[in-house]
């Protein structure tokens, strides 16, 4: 009797649990948001059915999000060091010798990322309703880019900087500058209060509701190449950042010294985001505009011991991870597996973010 009762308890368990698959997968087989029909793509499509989660979804402050599929990718630099000193002099090869060793990555979950950098009116959101102040306020300066007397341009700490007022004309569509590390966790910590419950299928059946972060420097590298195996998302080429990419190039009031050949953004400082072609993972500026604050800590040497699975990054330092380059960096620093680092309270009018889902 024990036996027979068992048995029907664990094919009651068995149906609860088809059942509920099924009712997950009907949410998943669901057209994504229009906004989002010519971004995604097909791998995108089959890891949400797979997954039985959304393609896409907007939260409730407007800020939308793609799926990126799980996947395996070669993480770090293509070139070697002195292939990288060779094509792009004048930087250092200690920098270049950070991507190395290229190996072979896994990333076994899913998670959604933000298809743009989070901007200024939705940071403006957060400071209003928390009545936050940012490092950059906190110090009363940060680092900006200031003409001097002579013409030129330098880079120095100025007083009054945040991102109210990076030294420079921004509109509430402009990426979020002068953002440090703990400004940009602390935005991710907020979002999660206010829209974890946002995605459709997910945000309200999941306990605890899923919560918004800052990529892991795997996710971020692997989402920014987007199934690609070039030095950047579209090729191997410079000049085909034209159209793609806000990052140091000619034409501009600044007279660059080494920008990216033959390619003219008409921003000399950051754009509005989404002004150029995402990646074929539907994402907006992974290269240029502003450099991405990371989750990780920085290890320089961290690619020699990381896990072939879903690196976490060091487990603590004194730096965190920065990704992508900016509107004032060169091919030799604006390069998808290039890696550079700040203080975790370092405020700059090149930095900003952009935000990821966890899902559990």
């Amino acid at each position: 009797m024990h036996t027979r009762g068992l048995a029907i308890a664990m094919i009651l368990c068995l149906a609860v649990s088809v059942s509920a698959q099924e009712e997950t997968r009907g949410l998943a087989v669901s057209p994504p948001p229009e906004w989002a029909k010519s971004l995604v793509s097909k791998e995108q499509l089959a890891a949400a059915e797979t997954y039985g989660i959304p393609v896409a979804f907007e939260n409730s402050i407007g800020m939308r999000f793609v799926l990126i599929p799980p996947g395996e990718f070669m993480m770090g630099g293509k070139l070697s060091p002195e292939e990288t000193d060779r094509r792009w002099p004048g930087g250092k090869l200690e920098w270049y010798q950070w991507e190395q060793p290229r190996h072979k990555v896994k990333i076994t979950k899913p998670f959604y990322l933000s298809i743009q950098e989070t901007t200024k009116g939705e940071f403006a959101k957060f400071v209003s309703e928390k009545g936050y102040k940012t490092d950059a306020e906190k110090a009363g300066k940060a680092y900006a880019f200031v003409k001097q007397s002579d013409g030129s341009w330098k880079y120095e700490e100025r007083s009054g900087t945040s991102w109210k007022d990076p030294n420079f004309s921004q509109e509430d569509q402009h990426p979020v500058v002068c953002a440090s590390w703990n400004d940009a966790k602390a935005f991710c910590d907020w979002l999660t209060e206010k829209t974890g419950r946002d995605i459709p299928g997910v945000g309200a059946g999941l306990k605890p509701a899923p919560t918004y972060g800052l990529p892991t420097e795997a996710q971020w590298e692997y989402a920014s190449l987007a199934g690609g195996s070039g030095i950047w998302w579209w090729g191997d080429n410079e000049e085909n950042a034209q159209g793609n990419a806000n990052i140091a190039s000619s034409g501009e009031e600044i007279n660059w010294t080494n920008p990216f050949k033959g390619v003219r953004d008409g921003h000399t400082f950051t754009a509005p985001v989404g002004s150029f072609k995402p990646n074929a993972w539907g994402l907006y500026d992974v290269i240029g505009n502003v450099w991405e604050w990371c989750e990780d800590w920085f290890d320089e040497g961290y690619y020699s011991r990381s896990p072939s699975e879903d690196p976490p990054g060091p487990s603590s330092g004194q730096y965190r991870v920065i990704r992508g380059g900016s509107w004032l960096n060169f091919p030799r620093n604006a390069r998808s597996s290039y890696r550079f680092r700040n203080t975790p309270t370092l405020a700059v009018t090149l930095n900003g973010f952009r935000v990821m889902v966890v899902v559990r």
